[in-house]
């Protein structure tokens, strides 16, 4: 897997714990500031070599985000909106290969083709995004996820010990089939 070095422009192995200054659209801000101390942040980086328009049609498809996350079993749009902001999707994902976590999310940004904003609303409370930046050669794939994990201090002590290096690694292999769908290495039905 390829990320993009901080301080230049040259593809790196991954970064996962990068903490540059990364704009977000006032909506994540603002929904943000509504889920106070949240303890857990996970950004993950990498390098496509696709335009950002290729990248934003594979991460857009929000139906179709099922195919490449390779944690969620089921997921269904329940709004009336199918796309874009106001769109609320219900998923079922699993932890360790277990169907565990329900979750609500609803898109509050949709910026073609540079960022989808969410705010979780299930077993996870917080906010995440997808940031399309344009590099030369490629683009740059950015998810960020801000959250409380579920059962309070329990909870938080399972994800530092255990979960959160379990996330970036699924997390990671699921952007690691948007850059193989990208750069035509991966069918994507």
């Amino acid at each position: 897997m390829i990320g993009i070095a901080s301080n230049n422009l040259t593809p790196t192995p991954l970064q996962t714990s990068w903490r540059g200054e990364l704009s977000t659209s006032s909506a994540v801000r603002q929904a943000k500031q509504t889920y106070t101390s949240l303890m857990a942040h996970i950004e993950l980086r990498m390098f496509i070599r696709a335009t950002p328009q290729r990248v934003w049609d594979v991460v857009s498809d929000l139906s179709g985000q099922k195919r490449w996350m390779v944690d969620v079993r089921s997921l269904d749009i329940v709004s009336e909106t199918k796309s874009g902001v106001g769109t609320t999707l219900d998923l079922q994902t699993e932890l360790y290969g277990i169907p565990l976590l329900h979750d609500l999310m609803d898109v509050v940004t949709w910026e073609e083709p540079r960022e989808i904003g969410i705010v979780h609303r299930g077993a996870f409370t917080g906010t995440a995004f997808f940031r399309l930046e344009p590099v030369p050669g490629g683009t740059v794939f950015v998810w960020v996820e801000d959250f409380k994990p579920p059962l309070g201090p329990l909870g938080e002590l399972g994800f530092a010990l255990a979960v959160r290096s379990h996330l970036r690694k699924v997390w990671s292999r699921s952007m690691d089939n948007v850059r193989l769908i990208c750069e035509g290495q991966l069918e994507f039905d």
